[in-house]
């Protein structure tokens, strides 16, 4: 009989018999209910999955009592069974199918999964609970270990640095970029440049045909008349209150309308030279030096005094935009070291925390950082994607492994390892730090022990149920 096989019929006979030891009659039909949220079994839950009862450890009230109050809270209990009615297998039979553990009838003694191999173990729910030291899992022979899959890595000890991983783009430096619009309404009739263009301030960037333009300047002309005139009528009036025929109030009334005649002769001066060129004639010029990197006017194009046509930008300097999960935002500051690395690019690029926005984004709960890059070769482009690191701690050192070898075991952190082939110590350990991609060990394994990362899920379920290895049935080989 093939191990696979073996291990379904002792699931099938666990159930069946859990089923026998029923005591009281079948419920009523009630309501479906709500549909779990642990679909997909252990796989799409690693390191979250009770083995003893087919439902996320973190959502299993059997191992974890005092989640009970919080099922009771959102009304998902099932008051007959003692579990949640989402994980009610007696209500819902249909769970059985997703692997769900039928509920213990009321009297009924702890199973051996719930109750350790031989009875021995504390329940989870004692605040003692832990792993047995010397725990082992002692596989049939090597070959079971290579088709479940097992791989170890070498426990190393080295520095481990306390780092915050974010999504990062890249952007024009908002401050050396330029947004460039005509300023009056008009139709392009030329263009100068195009994506990529070099110019320098004053450069010829396209030109407009503008009645408003024209009508600009004929109001520039007019305040000019209108400031000479009114010059010449003060100049009058105090010429003839000086010899004694005009009056003082002549005289104020002349400064005033001169007053009035300049202010408005310097604003028109202002709009006019604004719009470069003569006429209907529009000259759109380039306000700094740098590189055109975006274009939206075309020949012919109806174009409005707002609308930008062209974009220059510096690019000597980009910006980095990190994207911070609001949850980890208080852990990042300004001035902290930030390491990107981007495809195409052999070294992560190095700077720091320019700026920490002080909102949250309310759409993607985020909080925006940036990183300002220096770009002296031109090759880093906008809207590149990375991953940037934030470094919020100095380096510790000690034994280090990667996350995937850690698994939860009556609510430990526990790594395997390999004593000899097929045969692994469940050690519990104690973490000192954890990274994104790795653990900084305070206690429980030594540098050069061989410790499993793929594969380590299974013997955890061996620990839990038996389910595989020489526990689940003789090798008939």
């Amino acid at each position: 009989m093939s191990r696979s096989l073996c291990a379904a019929l002792v699931l099938l006979v666990a159930l069946s018999g859990a089923c026998s030891r029923r005591e009281t009659p079948a419920p009523a039909p009630r309501p479906a209910a709500t549909a779990p949220t642990f679909h997909g079994g252990p796989a799409a839950h690693p390191n979250d999955w009770c083995g003893s009862h087919g439902v996320p450890e973190s959502e299993c009230t059997r191992c974890n009592p005092e989640l009970i109050p919080q099922f009771q809270a959102r009304h998902d209990w099932c008051g007959e069974h003692s579990v949640p009615e989402s994980q009610c297998a007696a209500c819902h039979p249909e769970l059985l199918r997703q692997g769900v553990a039928a509920p213990r009838p009321r009297g009924a003694p702890p199973t051996p999964a719930e109750q350790g191999e031989h009875g021995d173990r504390t329940p989870r729910s004692d605040a003692s609970a832990g792993l047995a030291p010397g725990t082992m899992v002692r596989l049939a022979s090597p070959t079971v270990a290579a088709q479940v899959g097992l791989e170890t890595v070498t426990a190393t000890t080295r520095p481990l640095t306390d780092e915050v991983a974010v999504p990062a783009r890249l952007a024009f430096d908002a401050t050396r970029l330029a947004r460039v619009s005509a300023r009056v309404p008009g139709v392009v009739r030329t263009v100068a440049v195009g994506v990529g263009t070099v110019v320098r301030p004053g450069d010829l960037l396209l030109t407009l045909d503008s009645a408003a333009a024209a009508a600009t300047r004929a109001d520039v002309e007019a305040a000019r008349t209108r400031t000479r005139i009114s010059e010449t009528a003060l100049q009058r009036a105090r010429t003839l209150q000086a010899e004694g025929i005009g009056s003082l109030a002549s005289v104020e009334r002349a400064e005033a309308e001169h007053a009035a005649a300049r202010a408005s002769f310097a604003g028109f001066v202002a709009a006019g030279t604004a719009v470069s060129g003569t006429g209907r004639a529009v000259r759109v010029l380039s306000p700094r030096a740098g590189v055109v990197v975006a274009r939206a006017a075309a020949v012919g194009q109806q174009v409005t005094a707002e609308e930008v046509l062209v974009e220059v930008a510096d690019l000597s300097r980009m910006w980095a935009i990190l994207d911070v999960p609001d949850a980890q935002a208080p852990r990042l500051s300004v001035g902290q070291s930030v390491a990107i690395e981007l495809d195409g690019f052999a070294a992560p690029l190095v700077g720091t925390i320019a700026f920490l926005a002080p909102v949250v984004d309310p759409h993607t709960r985020t909080v925006e950082a940036r990183v300002e890059l220096a770009n002296p070769d031109g090759r880093l482009r906008a809207n590149a994607f990375g991953r940037a690191r934030v470094t919020v701690a100095a380096a510790s050192e000690g034994v280090v492994l990667p996350r995937d070898a850690l698994q939860r075991v009556e609510a430990q952190d526990v790594v395997f390892v390999e004593r000899s082939p097929a045969v692994y110590e469940a050690r519990v350990v104690t973490i000192a730090r954890r990274t994104t991609d790795d653990v900084l060990l305070r206690e429980g394994v030594a540098p050069g022990d061989r410790v499993v990362t793929t594969g380590g899920f299974q013997l955890k379920t061996e620990i839990l149920r038996d389910s595989i290895g020489a526990g689940c049935c003789p090798d008939e080989g």
